[in-house]
């Protein structure tokens, strides 16, 4: 991959001198546990253990845009993720303080996702067992990481659970039915659907219409029945509004961005 990225993404000479180093021996193995264990030492120096009402929102905020930003075809997935989130447990009847676990938990969902090697993400073709390995152990990698925050260990189910399947055949545990929490299966529905109707490296977004129907005919299979018909009842106002908060995201941060200085 190096090699075939030198003076694309790589410079030249630096890529010439790793890759000689590479060859003789002085760059230490790559190993995947290792490097995940480094990963979350670092994540929790960038996370603080304290958040105060005033920060929240705004780390949340910060936290989402990285996570989004590591894959470029899912900017602004877990800000939409949170929206509908929220919008299935006002079908659902759900108590406020679930509410708010799904709000939150809907932004930082995909945190495991910054042990992902950018490679395995952006893949247009079938990943191999060792890529796919990454994308499984992305859940647990990110519920790792908010346990390991005391304020933040109540996010640790969604995060953990959100790719179980209501037949069993999902991940990280194979759970299945009522096992699966109630927030898992509501963070499932929304983010399956947010990826269904994003553009995706190797593949095109659906439009809303088949993507609903997708949710529809996996009920009872990949979803909870009940979460996935409290998500087909959604109003369309609340689509609508995932996606306006989207917008005010992207013109925020157009608006906030420094401008670049001329060299």
């Amino acid at each position: 991959m190096i090699e075939r990225s030198v003076g694309t993404e790589f410079g030249s000479e630096v890529a010439k001198i790793y890759l000689s180093l590479e060859r003789g021996g002085d760059v230490p193995g790559y190993d995947v546990t290792s490097f995940r264990h480094k990963i979350l030492r670092v994540t929790e120096h960038v996370l603080p253990d304290e958040l105060s009402p005033l920060s929240s929102d705004q780390l949340l905020g910060i936290v989402s845009n990285l996570i989004d930003t590591k894959d470029p075809y899912t900017g602004g997935h877990s800000c939409r993720v949170a929206v509908l989130a929220v919008a299935v447990a006002d079908q659902l009847g759900l108590d406020e303080h679930m509410k708010v676990t799904l709000w939150a938990g809907g932004y930082l969902h995909d945190l495991g996702k910054l042990g992902v090697p950018l490679r395995v993400l952006t893949k247009k073709s079938k990943l191999t067992e060792e890529e796919f390995a990454y994308i499984r152990a992305h859940p647990s990698d990110g519920a790792e990481i908010l346990d390991s925050i005391p304020t933040l260990q109540h996010l640790t189910t969604g995060a953990r659970y959100r790719h179980e399947r209501w037949d069993g055949s999902g991940y990280p545990e194979g759970l299945s039915g009522g096992h699966i929490p109630m927030v898992a299966q509501t963070m499932a529905v929304c983010d399956a659907y947010d990826a269904m109707t994003s553009r995706r490296a190797y593949r095109d977004a659906r439009a809303h219409a088949p993507a609903m129907a997708e949710i529809a005919r996996c009920s009872g299979v990949h979803f909870g029945p009940t979460v996935a018909e409290a998500f087909l009842s959604v109003p369309e106002e609340a689509f609508e509004g995932a996606r306006a908060v989207e917008l005010e995201r992207k013109a925020t941060y157009k608006r906030e961005r420094p401008q670049r200085q001329a060299v």
